[in-house]
């Protein structure tokens, strides 16, 4: 069996720990006592010996009193050295041998309250001398016997007999990833100077709580007289949270978030610096924009970062992007995607002809969609191509083609098509649409014997056929082309772990649609938030999709009406984003405010 090194250190013969090993001695120094034939009678002296060297009651009860406390200090410095790493073979050792001696001289001394004084300095002198060791490792709210410390420990005390002690807030640990900067090969940051390793440091601690929230960007503004920190967290530009100060009878389940303080304009004038420097930018010219690449080193991962910097004579901007790892989607579902959709949606892409539309405004998770859509085609039985813009290649789909054009080379769009359909693909796939000849050939393939899946930016599926025309597809090939259009949007959900509950209000169903009875009550973001959410309210984001196809939608193409064009999809079965989006406000999984933030972007 493997035994820890320090556990051999402080062990003993019977494998008896030292303070188990010293009550034993104690009980058989006192056992000796007991059975003796001439027990000394009991002393009617509080503070000396009586006539056979016996001690008062008293004198007893406070020598035993001795023990417990001394084997709880010292059971606790051996759960607690390993923290601070301190040594296992030292401190049980001082905690222990000590005061075994001590109370066997106690024992007996003549004089009972020196002896009970020596026992009280072996306990305390190893134990204080622990404490002050180990509190200069240990952060500001972990230290212990300090006057906040005893002041918590009263409280807690006396709590439950009603009595509260007030006082100041204390500080809460915020548990943050450690971060280093490096180039961009992933040498880290040496510091040639206090000043630049300050610098260093404040850009790594902004850096540190933006990873902890899952931002993709962070931006830093200054100007002469203030600075601000912003982060994009879920699609949603805020301010830094961190836990806030609490009170001493505050729990985690009390745990309140407040923002992160803004650092000074010379603070983030030399966090800035700093990452222009780890970037290796030029800053002796200080041009009006400037770029670069490095990478942050956290838990043993590299995570890239691309910086951008624009200044003036008044304002400084810097933006960081953080590319962090994220679990790829697989499914059509796993997008957000109902489960009568995505069977209606993989129907189509079974199709031997038609055109299938993507369509996602900005920021909105159109690539995602796109790659799993196409993932999920058969295209281990079909052959697919796929053109692609050779100076913007995006992430290559398993045993799809790529065909690509360039612009500056001569190669167009159109040239990639005909390159790809050398190879007699049943399928061809594009993304970003954008291309006005590219887009009529693509359609009218659609429409005659070809599967086509393109994708565009577009608010919804109605405004996905309204881009279309503007590339000059004409209506009646986009009409007898089209088989499906899919929309999404991606919109926050609510952290679950603090959400907080309210009633429906009447006036609020009624505007809904919906009786009271079916949805009692909603779900809103908490104020608050909690460690799960970062103090944001919301956890994570989903995606909220509407599917229009069908014979009556395919008609409306042709009348070029947008509200006719809705009608037509939602009598082909369409669930408009917005009732989708109301789905998950009934499900407790979104907030009524959130869909509103959603919607507004139509």
């Amino acid at each position: 069996m493997h035994v820890n090194r320090a556990a051999k250190l402080t062990a003993v013969p019977g494998g008896l720990s030292p303070q188990a090993l010293a009550l034993a001695c104690c009980g058989m120094l006192v056992a000796s006592q007991v059975f003796a034939a001439d027990w000394p009678a009991e002393s009617k002296n509080w503070f000396e010996r009586g006539p056979g060297g016996g001690l008062s009651i008293l004198l007893v009860v406070l020598w035993w009193l001795w023990i417990p406390l001394w084997a709880g200090c010292s059971s606790w410095v051996a759960k607690d050295m390993g923290r601070w790493n301190l040594s296992a073979t030292v401190w049980p050792m001082a905690m222990t041998f000590p005061f075994f001696l001590a109370a066997v001289i106690a024992w007996w001394i003549p004089s009972a309250i020196a002896g009970l004084a020596i026992m009280g300095v072996a306990w305390a002198v190893p134990t204080f001398t622990y404490v002050f060791v180990r509190n200069g490792r240990a952060p500001n709210h972990e230290k212990v016997l300090t006057p906040g410390h005893i002041l918590d420990c009263a409280a807690d005390a006396l709590r439950p007999m009603g009595i509260k002690i007030k006082r100041p807030p204390k500080e809460v640990k915020d548990s943050l990833p450690e971060v280093q900067l490096a180039d961009a090969d992933g040498t880290p940051m040496m510091a040639n100077s206090e000043d630049e390793a300050q610098a260093a440091q404040d850009a790594a601690g902004l850096l540190s709580i933006a990873i902890a929230a899952r931002s993709m960007k962070l931006m830093v503004e200054r100007n002469a007289a203030t600075a601000t920190v912003r982060q994009l967290v879920d699609g949603v530009w805020s301010t830094p949270r961190k836990p806030a100060a609490q009170g001493v009878f505050a729990s985690k389940k009390d745990e309140e978030w407040e923002n992160v303080p803004a650092p000074t304009p010379k603070a983030a004038a030399g966090a800035v610096a700093a990452l222009e420097r780890v970037c290796r930018i030029d800053v002796q010219g200080k041009k009006s924009r400037r770029q670069g690449k490095c990478v942050a080193l956290s838990d043993g991962k590299k995570i890239p970062l691309s910086l951008e910097v624009a200044s003036s004579d008044a304002l400084e901007r810097a933006v960081v992007s953080l590319q962090l790892p994220i679990k790829p989607l697989t499914t059509i579902t796993e997008l957000g995607v109902s489960e009568k959709v995505a069977e209606k949606l993989q129907t189509l892409l079974s199709y031997d002809r038609g055109l299938i539309v993507l369509a996602a405004a900005a920021s909105n998770g159109l690539p995602t969609t796109f790659d799993v859509v196409v993932n999920a085609a058969d295209r281990m039985v079909r052959d697919f191509a796929s053109l692609e813009d050779a100076h913007d290649p995006p992430i290559e789909i398993q045993n799809v083609k790529r065909c690509t054009w360039d612009a500056a080379g001569g190669i167009s769009p159109l040239d990639a098509l005909t390159q790809a359909m050398r190879s007699y693909p049943q399928g061809i796939v594009t993304r970003d649409l954008s291309d006005p000849e590219l887009a009529k050939r693509l359609v009218e393939m659609a429409a005659s014997d070809q599967l086509v899946i393109v994708s565009v930016p577009a608010t919804d599926a109605i405004d996905a056929v309204a881009q279309l025309l503007k590339l000059g597809v004409s209506r009646e090939a986009l009409s007898h082309a089209v088989v499906g259009v899919l929309a999404g949007r991606l919109l926050r959900r609510l952290c679950p772990r603090c959400r907080e509950a309210f009633a429906t209000p009447p006036d609020l169903a009624a505007k809904l649609r919906v009786p009271v009875e079916r949805v009692p009550q909603l779900w809103r973001a908490s104020p608050i938030g909690c460690r799960l959410c970062r103090g944001l309210g919301y956890a994570s984001r989903t995606g909220i999709f509407e599917l229009a196809g069908g014979e009556n939608f395919s008609k409306a193409i042709l009348k070029g009406d947008r509200k006719l064009l809705s009608q037509a999809a939602v009598k082909d079965g369409m669930r408009p984003l917005g009732v989708a989006a109301l789905d998950m406000v009934l499900a407790g999984e979104t907030s009524l405010e959130e869909r509103q933030r959603v919607l507004q972007k139509s």
